[in-house]
């Protein structure tokens, strides 16, 4: 009895966390809008248009190729970003910003001013426009 027991609370317990954990997941593929580090530029994902959208003012932060720092690291190259569109106002894109993301698109405002080094690095884009 003890045996079928463990056995049915293991079930439901692996069910859950399972549950739970696509869940999160689900809920991650849209984001609201985060701030870029300490800066006063943002970014939101749409998953249902595969589009990273930055927006806000100034410059967007220099950034590192690694999950700590790019807050799309995980999705950069699996096909979840297929075009990257950055909003009047931006000034300036950090060092690293968008390294190895493999968007085929990227759309750049007329604010823009510098673009720093390894910014679009191992991209792939077809069009930056």
């Amino acid at each position: 009895m003890k045996k079928r027991l463990c056995f049915v609370l293991c079930f439901v317990l692996l069910f859950t966390a399972s549950f739970s954990f696509n869940a999160f997941a689900d809920d991650m593929a849209d984001t609201e809008k985060m701030q870029l580090r300490d800066s006063t530029t943002y970014y939101e994902y749409d998953a249902s248009a595969k589009t990273l959208t930055i927006s806000g003012t100034g410059a967007m932060p220099d950034l590192k190729n690694s999950a700590s720092y790019q807050p799309w690291y995980d999705w950069r190259s699996d096909g979840s970003i297929e075009k990257v569109v950055i909003g009047e106002g931006i000034t300036a894109i950090g060092e690293y910003t968008f390294y190895s993301v493999k968007a085929s698109s990227f759309t750049l405002p007329s604010t823009l001013k510098s673009i720093g080094r390894y910014a679009f690095y191992s991209t792939g884009a077809v069009n930056i426009a």
